[in-house]
């Protein structure tokens, strides 16, 4: 399963990305949406899209960096971190959005 995210401004321009490479897990460490120690993350749509606003970037940075520690494997862990990179790119930048795009 392939989530792609995508940063982007307030009229739907790419700013950035990071696309999920074939041998990333990273769907597969999404919590449930039950799941209260992922405030942002637990709600990542696998089959649909996601948005984050700035009052949640910050959060979602958190929750990505705390999934970084239940890596198993170097691909996931690489795609997990370029997407932190690109999450705190994003932090404090107004009219600008993370977005996932799910299968």
């Amino acid at each position: 399963m392939s989530i792609d995210l995508r940063w982007e401004d307030e009229n739907g321009k790419e700013l950035g990305v990071v696309d999920s490479p074939p041998a990333s897990r990273f769907a597969s460490l999404i919590p449930a949406a039950i799941s209260a120690d992922y405030p942002c993350l637990r709600y990542v749509d696998l089959y649909g899209d996601t948005t984050f606003n700035q009052l949640l970037i910050t959060q979602l940075a958190e929750d990505l960096s705390q999934t970084l520690l239940r890596c198993q494997d170097d691909a996931t862990r690489q795609h997990i971190e370029a997407m932190l990179v690109l999450v705190l790119k994003a932090k404090d930048e107004p009219h600008t959005y993370i977005k996932f795009y799910g299968d």
